[in-house]
Order: structure tokens, then C-alpha cells, then sequence
């Protein structure tokens, strides 16, 4: 018995290492890596908590399940562009074969084809990456980025592609990407620039060169929504640190491929990658820290090949740069996930309290603001009931429209920011709240900025005081009847009058005889030539779509002049237009949501 005991113990550990090897091969060959990582992505969203951008993608994709492609929303940010600049493809698919099933068969299909991709490039020497980004693909499922993740799977796909020299299916992948996420259309054409710089034969006639051309003419392709459907001033905010680490992380990867023939192509892709976020800082734009994305979702699993290629020596440096670039990339994520269980707005129960009390105090002339929570879910709960709100979640919409919130808040700065947004009911949450909202909600439980109406559940209604209603004059003009893409209003007479929307050339006269236009500041100018009912609604022409892209949106006749615009509220600190801050205090972007 004794000697049986010695010969188990001295064999228990090859034992297990031959498990770990088993439970290794299934990491990194490419058809297990899909089981694995979609099983793992079924139980994250069966068990964790909804990311922070969820709220965001779960109300767009019910908008598509109940009214199909939506390119304006009234409920978000006293109007938006929506979906037509995000992502056309996703939200169809989430809605007709469900958030989960995108989603799984999204992560499943990027670990699977990195595989392929990594192993058939460098061999056994590229099994480790594979086996790590099979364990990382599911990550970002914790923050609830499911229209990235979908275009994340497909740009991967056509790499594949590429490398198999599927020429034309290399090109409808990459249109399928344009389709599913722009960012993620932006870092493919990247990536792909950095392998062309590697490759003598790209600029030569031949099948490459058309490859290259046909991605040109996407890309270019791209350009035309983003013309057609952008808000000016729409930014996203990119820190100094944020910069510095994306740019140490590139000049990691080049040292590391310096040198060797096989890791050329892999040192194209780290060049091209810093000078997007270079040029993402300087240039002020929504994409904005968003170029992030690459070393946020691939960044050890990229690193991996180089430092396995190499021997990870010197050892103690290869653990350093491979353990920072795993914090930097698991940071957000867990983070996310431990504040998501502190969160009581991502249960709907919260929120029927505030549904009970606009059932019976809704006004259609006004807005309802949220002292904002954090992770948004005001922008799914009460936006998919049509509840027109001051916010959404998209930061690149927040900072042109509510840059106030952003800045020193006083009483003043704030009530002027309140009858601009032509709010009526002010709701606060005893939860966590956004970081923006903090000194909002200071403002509020000090008690001497607005009058203290009722206390319903887990929240204070707050009411303005001769709150300016969304049509004014409001003894001539009341609002009838608001949902996600029109307006309709009753005018008493002929004149000029100021309707608190976003002002877009989409707008649309559908019913009275009536005219838009932009005023100076965001809002619309409706004149009214007769009496009546008038109706708005988001229509694109193929006219007004031309006009638009040309910088020639449509303007009143001259023969429409009523009189006189009335006058709105002071505007405070911010003038008629709300000011983009230059900076954002007290939080780092890799930290707020609405990247994406």
C-alpha cells in the first residue's frame, strides 16, 4: 500500500500537466477557442450584471424591434442623430435574433478566427496568444460594448480573409464592418495600412492593389453619414495619460518586432496604431480616446507574440510589460462590473415611481430631466415610453448639448440651463450618480434652488418654477403631441416661434403651412404663415441628403418673415450656445460611458 501511495505521488505531476496541456489546446486551436469563449460569454450574461453601455444599446435595439431604422431621436439630448452614425447592422440582428445570440456568436467567432489568424502567421510560437485572447474576447461584455464587439468579429474575418487570399470576400467583410461600427472600421483600415506598409506588393497591379482600392472607397463611402448626420461640437475626450499609455504600449510592440523578419508585419500594425492615436489627440473629434480600442480589447494578446517569439527574455521585463498592458485592459471591466452591483437604476422596479408621477403630472410641453445615474439606465427605462429627456448617453452628444453640467455650477448657470432645456420636473435618485451630476445633485439637496415637490420611493421630484415650455411664445404655441421623430404643434396665430429642439435640415413640414430653420443658437426656428396644426417630422430626401452633405441645408423663403424671434431665457455663462468644454474634470475618459 505504501509503495502504491509513492507511485500515484509520483505521478500526479505529469498528470496534470498533461490536463493543463489538454485544457491549453482547447484555448488556442481555433474551433474549441469558440466553445470556450462563447460559453464563457453566456455566463456573464446569464449571471453578471449589464455593462455600463447596455442601457444604450438595449434601447436602440427595442427603437429598431418597434419602428425599424431610426436615424432621429427626440427622446435623447432634446434631439439626436441615432443608429445612422453608430451602427446599422447591429441593432436589426440584436433585435431579431436577440441581444444574446449576437452577442455569443460574436465573441465566439473573434477567439476563433484569431486563432487561426496568429497560428497560420507564426506557428506554435502564436499558441499562447491564442489561448490568451480566448480567455480575454469575453471581457468587454462587461461593459456592455455589444455593436464594437460585433464589428471587432468581422474585422477579424476579413483579415482572415486576406490571408487566405479571399480577395472579394476581404471586401464584403469590410463593407459588413462599415455596417456594424464605424470605430471598428477605422482601426481595420489601420491595421491593414500597417501590413501594407510591410508588403512591397501592395502598390503593384494585381488583386492587393484592388483590395486597397476597395477599402479606400468604403472608407470614403463612410464619410457621407458622417457629413450628412453629425452634431456639431460632438467631441469625445482624450487625457494626457490615456495618450501617454497607448503611445508606450506602440513603442513597446516596435522595440520588440525591431528586427525580426517574421514580426514585420505585427510592426506595421504598431506604428500605424500610434500615429491614430497621436492624431486622435490633436484633433478634437468623437473619436477622441475611443482610439483606445485596439490595445483595450487586443492589446497582451498582441504583445504575447512578439515576447513568446523572443523567449520572454529578459524574463522580469516581458512580466512587467505583459502584466501592465492585462491590468489596463482588465481596469475598466472590473471596475464596471463592481460598481454595476451598487447600482439599484438597472433594476426596472426603481423606476416606477417616476412613471407613476409623469403618468399623472406628464406634460408634452416640457421635458423631464434626471439628475443622471451612473451608468444612464434613465436612457432605456423612461426613453423607450417616449419620456423626452435632457440626456442620454452618449458623451460626444452631452458635451455640445449640456456643457453647462460640466463647468462650475451655480443656481444661476443652473436654472438657466434648466428653462433652456425647457424642463418641468427635476427627478433625484438615491443612487449612485454620474460623475456630472454630482455637483447637480448638491445644487438640489441644498434646498434653496428648486422647490421640493414630493418624495416617491427611492426619489425627490423637484419642480421649475415658471418653467419655460419646448414652443414659446407659449401664449401663441403649445406642444400637442412629442415622440422620437416629430413634433406636432398647435399655433393660435400666424409668427415666429422657437421650438426647444435640435435644430436638423431633416425636419420636415407634413401637416400646416409652415417653414424650419436653424436660429443662432441649437434650436429650431418654426414660422408659421397660418393657424393651426402644425406637425414635424425626421424625413431624409435624397435632395435635402445632398444639400446637407454640400453645406446648403434649406432655409425659409424671405415672403415667411412673421415678425420678430421671441426671446429665450438668458443662457448664463454659455451664451445661446451651450460651450464644448476643453477639458473634463474629475474623471478619466477610459472611465465614462458613451464612448461608443
Amino acid at each position: 500500500m505504501t509503495a502504491a501511495r509513492g507511485d500515484d505521488a509520483g505521478d500526479a505531476p505529469p498528470a496534470r500537466r498533461r490536463w493543463a496541456v489538454r485544457v491549453y489546446a482547447l484555448l488556442w486551436s481555433p474551433r474549441t477557442a469558440m466553445v470556450v469563449a462563447g460559453l464563457i460569454t453566456i455566463g456573464f450574461l446569464l449571471f453578471l450584471p449589464k455593462g455600463e453601455d447596455a442601457p444604450a444599446h438595449l434601447y436602440q435595439t427595442q427603437v429598431w424591434r418597434e419602428h425599424g431604422w431610426r436615424f432621429w431621436d427626440n427622446n435623447w439630448y432634446a434631439g439626436r442623430y441615432s443608429q445612422i452614425n453608430y451602427s446599422l447592422m447591429y441593432y436589426p440582428l440584436a433585435a431579431l435574433l436577440t441581444t444574446m445570440v449576437v452577442v455569443v456568436a460574436s465573441v465566439a467567432t473573434s477567439a476563433g478566427v484569431f486563432a487561426r489568424i496568429v497560428t497560420r502567421q507564426w506557428g506554435a510560437s502564436a499558441r499562447p496568444a491564442a489561448a490568451l485572447f480566448t480567455l480575454m474576447a469575453p471581457v468587454p461584455v462587461l461593459t456592455g460594448a455589444y455593436p464594437f464587439i460585433l464589428g471587432l468579429a468581422l474585422s477579424l474575418c476579413a483579415l482572415s480573409a486576406l490571408q487566405g487570399r479571399r480577395w472579394w470576400l476581404t471586401v464584403l467583410l469590410g463593407a459588413a464592418v462599415a455596417l456594424a461600427h464605424l470605430l471598428a472600421l477605422l482601426l481595420l483600415v489601420c491595421t491593414l495600412v500597417g501590413l501594407a506598409l510591410t508588403h512591397r506588393g501592395v502598390l503593384r497591379p494585381g488583386p492587393l492593389r484592388r483590395v486597397a482600392i476597395a477599402y479606400a472607397v468604403i472608407l470614403a463611402a463612410t464619410l457621407i453619414p458622417w457629413r450628412a448626420f453629425s452634431t456639431p461640437g460632438a467631441q469625445y475626450p482624450f487625457q494626457v495619460f490615456d495618450l501617454s499609455v497607448l503611445i508606450a504600449y506602440c513603442l513597446v510592440g516596435v522595440a520588440l518586432c525591431w528586427g525580426r523578419t517574421e514580426l514585420r508585419p505585427l510592426l506595421g500594425v504598431f506604428l500605424v496604431y500610434g500615429l491614430l492615436g497621436v492624431g486622435a489627440f490633436v484633433v478634437t473629434s468623437p473619436l477622441g480616446a475611443n482610439a483606445g480600442r485596439l490595445l483595450q480589447y487586443l492589446g497582451a494578446p498582441l504583445l504575447l507574440v512578439p515576447l513568446t517569439l523572443r523567449g520572454f527574455r529578459p524574463r522580469a521585463i516581458a512580466a512587467v510589460l505583459l502584466a501592465g498592458t492585462l491590468t489596463w485592459q482588465l481596469a475598466p471591466a472590473a471596475k464596471g462590473l463592481q460598481q454595476s452591483h451598487s447600482v439599484l437604476s438597472s433594476d426596472e422596479e426603481f423606476w416606477f415611481p417616476v412613471e407613476a408621477f409623469l403618468a399623472e403630472h406628464g406634460d408634452p410641453n416640457h421635458r423631464v430631466s434626471i439628475v443622471a445615474t451612473d451608468q444612464h439606465w434613465e436612457a432605456f427605462y423612461l426613453a423607450r415610453q417616449g419620456v423626452p429627456l435632457t440626456r442620454g448617453w452618449y458623451r460626444q452628444d452631452d458635451f455640445p448639448a449640456n456643457a453647462d453640467l460640466y463647468g462650475t455650477l451655480t443656481p444661476a448657470i443652473y436654472r438657466t440651463w434648466l428653462h433652456r432645456m425647457a424642463v418641468k420636473y427635476v427627478f433625484l435618485p438615491e443612487d449612485t450618480l454620474d460623475y456630472s451630476a454630482m455637483q447637480e445633485a448638491e445644487l438640489l439637496q441644498k434646498g434653496n434652488v428648486l422647490p421640493r415637490i414630493a418624495e416617491i420611493g427611492s426619489w425627490t421630484v423637484y419642480e421649475v418654477p415658471d418653467a419655460t415650455p419646448i414652443a414659446t411664445p407659449a401664449t401663441s404655441i403649445t406642444v400637442r403631441a412629442i415622440d422620437g421623430e416629430g413634433v406636432t404643434v398647435y399655433a393660435r396665430k400666424a409668427g415666429r416661434y422657437r421650438l426647444r429642439l435640435r435644430y436638423t435640415p431633416y425636419w420636415r413640414v407634413v401637416q400646416g403651412d409652415a417653414c424650419v430653420m436653424p436660429t443662432a443658437s441649437w434650436t429650431t426656428e418654426l414660422r408659421v404663415s397660418s393657424p393651426g396644426i402644425v406637425s414635424l417630422q425626421f424625413q431624409v430626401g435624397l435632395s435635402r441628403l445632398v444639400r446637407t452633405v454640400l453645406g446648403r441645408p434649406a432655409r425659409c423663403a424671405q415672403d415667411t418673415f412673421m415678425g420678430p424671434l421671441p426671446a429665450g431665457p438668458s443662457t448664463g455663462s454659455s451664451g445661446g450656445r451651450p460651450s464644448v468644454p476643453t477639458e473634463v474634470p474629475r474623471a478619466s475618459s477610459r472611465t465614462m460611458g458613451g464612448s461608443r
